[in-house]
């Protein structure tokens, strides 16, 4: 029969802090992607500038694709900060 290993403190914390820190990258990446195109849209109409579809559908792309951009190196950071902490590199 095999022996199970027990996990450290330190590895437990490690994990659970790395976990934190995905389901907050994710749940905002979701809830930017999913509510910011439509204000983005919405403001758009009030600005008068909801006539043309195509001219409509161009800046809906480029805002979509700037939001990406500002995303990425966001969550780059991010996580470069929080492993900086948990590996005791800062603080």
């Amino acid at each position: 029969m095999r022996r199970l290993t027990r996990v450290g403190f330190g590895t437990r914390l490690f994990g659970s802090s790395v976990l934190v820190v995905a389901i907050c990258i994710a749940t905002s990446g979701v809830i930017a992607s999913v509510t910011a195109p439509g204000m983005f849209h919405e403001h758009l109409e009030q600005a008068g500038i909801g006539g043309d579809p195509s001219l409509l559908d161009h800046i809906e792309m480029a805002f979509r694709g700037t939001l990406i951009r500002a995303w990425t190196p966001a969550v780059v950071v991010a996580v470069a900060a929080a492993l900086a902490v948990l590996t005791g590199q800062v603080g």
